[in-house]
C-alpha cells in the first residue's frame, strides 16, 4: 500500500490480513500493519523495513516510489521482526545506501544478519583504506634495511577451547597436528627480538588461545622483562579466565582483551564476576587496558583464503593487496612463519627460526618474492588471490601512525634543507 502523507513523505507499509496471533501470543482478528516509510528530498532515506512474510510486496512498493532513484539511507529504528526481516533483502537490493541505527542495532545486526554484517563491514574497508596500504608498501619496498614488522603474532600452543563457527581453531574443527612450542625456543625468540631493539606490538596468540598454555604467565613476564618498551597484548576468549588470573597477567600486558563469545550476548558467569570486581578495584588495573568485546559465536567474517569452516571460499578474485605480509610476522609453535593468521594449516614457508636468524628469515627470498607479488594485488599469489580478508582496526591505525610519523619527519628535513636517505629515523627539531 502506497500513500502520500506530504509533498516528501510516502508510507509503503503492507498488510498482512493472513496474521491471527502478533508475536505468537496476541489475537489480531483484522490482520497486522507493517509501517515503513520514505522521505524524498535531496537525500533518500527509509524508515523501517517490514515481516518477512511481506519483504516482496514492500520492495515493490518501495522500488514504484522511488521512479529509477536510489535510496541514501535505511534508518533502522527497531530491530523486531516486523520492522527488521527485510534488511537483508533491502541492501541486497540497494547495496550503497548507508545503514543508520544505535549502537543496539548493529549489534543486533551481527547476530541476526551475521553475513550481511560481515560483507557491509567488508565494502566499507576496501573503499576508505586503499591509499594508506599503497604509501605503507612503497615505503616498506624502499626501504634498506626492511622495517621491522609492527606486530609480531607469537603462537605458544595451537590449540583452543571454543567452538567460534568462524574459526579454524575451532576446537570441534581443528585439523592440525597437537604442537607446543619449546620454551627455549621462545626465549630465543624474545632475545632475538630484544637484540633487534624491536618496539612494536607483541601478542602470545595465533589461532589458539593462550591460557590452554600452562607457561603462559611466565612467558608473558619473560617478554616484558626483555621488552620494556614494546606494547604487549593479550586476546583471550576468557573461558579459562577468572579474577585471579586476570591479575596475574596484568602486570606483564598493556592490553587485555576478552572476547565473550556467545549465542545470546550476554556474559559468561566468570567473565560477569571479572567485569563486577576490575569495576570496583579501578585502582588495581590503572596501568592496564582491558577490553570486554561481546562476540557471536556464529559470526560469519571473512573467508580466511578459502579456510573458513562457515564461508565458502569464492572464486572473485580480490583485486587489491594485503598489509600482512609487511606488517605482522606469524610464528607457529614449531617455529616455523606463515604467512598471515588465515594460512592456519602452514600452506605456505616463510622461514624456520630453529634454523635462521628472525631478522633473517623476515627478509628471506619467501617473504620477498610474496610481497613482491602482491604489491599491486593479491591477484599475483595463490594462495591470497581469493582471499576477503581485510586491513582494519590495529594493523591501519599503526600504518597510519607511521605515514603521518614519517610525512612529519620529512616536512622537517625538507624545511632544513636536508636529503632523507635510508631508514626512518626521527628529528628532534620536530618534537
Amino acid at each position: 500500500m502506497i500513500k502520500k502523507l506530504g509533498d516528501s513523505v510516502l508510507y509503503i507499509g503492507t498488510d498482512d490480513r493472513d496474521l491471527d496471533l502478533f508475536e505468537g501470543q496476541f489475537a489480531v482478528p483484522e490482520g497486522m500493519a507493517y509501517n515503513s516509510y520514505v522521505i524524498l528530498d535531496d537525500k533518500i532515506a527509509v524508515m523501517d523495513t517490514v515481516d518477512g512474510r511481506k519483504t516482496a510486496e514492500w520492495l515493490d512498493n518501495l522500488q514504484e516510489v522511488l521512479g529509477g532513484r536510489k535510496p541514501d539511507y535505511l534508518v533502522i529504528q527497531h530491530m523486531e521482526p516486523d520492522h527488521s526481516a527485510s534488511i537483508d533483502a533491502f541492501l541486497s537490493q540497494y547495496s550503497t545506501a548507508t545503514v543508520v541505527g544505535n549502537a543496539k542495532t548493529f549489534e543486533m545486526i551481527r547476530k541476526y544478519f551475521p553475513k550481511l554484517a560481515s560483507e557491509g563491514y567488508l565494502t566499507l574497508q576496501f573503499l576508505t583504506r586503499g591509499k594508506s596500504q599503497r604509501k605503507y608498501i612503497e615505503y616498506f619496498m624502499n626501504s634498506d634495511p626492511i622495517p621491522p614488522p609492527n606486530v609480531v603474532n607469537l603462537e605458544t600452543i595451537n590449540r583452543c577451547n571454543s567452538t567460534c563457527e568462524f574459526c579454524t581453531a575451532n576446537k570441534n574443527a581443528e585439523k592440525r597436528p597437537f604442537a607446543r612450542m619449546e620454551e627455549s625456543l621462545y626465549y630465543n625468540i624474545i632475545d632475538q627480538l630484544r637484540d633487534w631493539g624491536y618496539k612494536g606490538h607483541l601478542t602470545l596468540y595465533g589461532n589458539n588461545e593462550p591460557w590452554l598454555d600452562t607457561r603462559i604467565v611466565e612467558f608473558h613476564k619473560y617478554a616484558r622483562q626483555q621488552l620494556p618498551d614494546v606494547f604487549i597484548f593479550m586476546s583471550t576468549n576468557g573461558l579459562l579466565l577468572d579474577v585471579d588470573k586476570v591479575k596475574s597477567i596484568v602486570p606483564y600486558v598493556n592490553q587485555l582483551i576478552i572476547n565473550n563469545y556467545c549465542l545470546d550476548m550476554k556474559f559468561h558467569d566468570n567473565i560477569k564476576e571479572i567485569y563486577k570486581y576490575v569495576k570496583a578495584h579501578p585502582e588495581e588495573f590503572k596501568d592496564v587496558d582491558i577490553l570486554i568485546q561481546m562476540r557471536y559465536l556464529k559470526e560469519v567474517l571473512t573467508n580466511r583464503a578459502g579456510s573458513a569452516p562457515n564461508k565458502a571460499a569464492t572464486e572473485k578474485v580480490i583485486k587489491e593487496t594485503c598489509l600482512m605480509p609487511y606488517t605482522d610476522m606469524w610464528i607457529t609453535p614449531n617455529g616455523k612463519l606463515g604467512i598471515c593468521c588465515c594460512d592456519n594449516f602452514e600452506v605456505a614457508d616463510m622461514g624456520d627460526l630453529t634454523k635462521t636468524p628472525l631478522k633473517e628469515a623476515w627478509d628471506s627470498p619467501a617473504y620477498r618474492k610474496l610481497r613482491e607479488a602482491v604489491k599491486d594485488g593479491r591477484q599475483n599469489y595463490p594462495f591470497c588471490k581469493h582471499c576477503d580478508f581485510i586491513d582494519a582496526g590495529l594493523r591501519m591505525d599503526i600504518v597510519n601512525d607511521i605515514l603521518k610519523k614519517r610525512a612529519i619527519v620529512q616536512a622537517c628535513l625538507n624545511v632544513k634543507g636536508i636529503e632523507r636517505t635510508g631508514a626512518v629515523f626521527t628529528a628532534p627539531w620536530c618534537e
